[in-house]
C-alpha cells in the first residue's frame, strides 16, 4: 500500500470507483477519505476525483441535491484548475444530474410520495434481518425494537434509509408510467449506450 497521503488518495478513490455498483454506501465512505488526504496532500486532482466520486455515490442513494453539492463543488475545481477539456468532459454528468434532481423533486412533490416513520422502521428491521441471514434470531423481538429506537435517533442512518425508500418509491411510481418497449441490441450497441450514460 502507498505510503504518501496522495498515493492513499488515489488508492481510495479506486476503491471507491469499484464499491459505486454494489455498495454506494460504502464508495461514499471510501471517497469521502480519498478527498480528505487530497485536501491535506493539497492534491487538487485527488479532490477533483473523489468529488465526483462522492456525487456518483449521493446519487445511486438518491441524495440527489446533495450530489448535485458535490458535482457543482467539482466543477468549480475543475474550473480552477483551467483544463478546458475536463471541464468539458465532466459537464454532461453535472448537466444530467441537474435534469434528474429538477424532475425527480417535481415528480415526488407533484405526486405526494413520502415516507413514513413506520416505512423507516420497517426497513430498518429487514436491514437488521438481513444481517442475520437464516439464522434464528429469537421473536421476541424486544432487542429489535429497541435497535431500531436506537436506529431512529441517528440522524445520518434515518435520512439513508429515508432517501433509499423514498427513490424505491420514485421507481416504483414510474414504473406504473412506463411502458417497456423490447429491443434486440448488438453487444456493440450496448456497449455504445453504456458509454452514453456515463458522460
Amino acid at each position: 500500500m502507498e505510503k504518501t497521503d496522495t498515493g492513499k488518495a488515489i488508492y481510495l478513490y479506486i476503491l471507491s470507483y469499484y464499491y459505486q455498483n454494489y455498495k454506494p454506501d460504502s464508495a461514499l465512505f471510501l471517497a469521502q477519505a480519498s478527498y480528505d488526504l487530497s485536501e491535506k496532500a493539497d492534491f487538487l486532482r485527488g479532490k477533483i476525483g473523489s468529488l465526483g466520486q462522492m456525487a456518483k455515490a449521493l446519487n445511486r442513494l438518491g441524495n440527489y441535491p446533495k450530489a448535485l453539492e458535490f458535482y457543482l463543488e467539482q466543477l468549480k475545481l475543475l474550473e480552477k484548475k483551467k483544463d478546458p477539456e475536463e471541464v468539458e468532459a465532466e459537464y454532461p454528468s453535472f448537466i444530467n444530474q441537474l435534469k434528474w434532481t429538477l424532475i425527480s423533486d417535481k415528480i415526488i412533490k407533484d405526486n405526494n410520495i413520502d415516507v413514513t416513520t413506520e416505512e423507516l422502521r420497517n426497513s430498518m428491521k429487514e436491514e437488521i434481518m438481513g444481517y442475520f441471514g437464516q439464522m434464528n434470531v429469537g421473536d421476541g423481538n424486544g432487542w429489535i425494537e429497541s435497535y431500531i429506537d436506537r436506529m431512529m435517533k441517528d440522524q445520518k442512518q434515518v435520512d439513508s434509509s429515508y432517501r433509499k425508500i423514498l427513490t424505491d418509491k420514485l421507481f416504483n411510481f414510474l414504473d406504473t408510467k412506463v411502458t417497456p418497449e423490447e429491443k434486440q441490441s448488438s453487444p456493440e450497441e450496448l456497449l455504445a449506450m453504456q458509454h452514453h450514460h456515463e458522460h
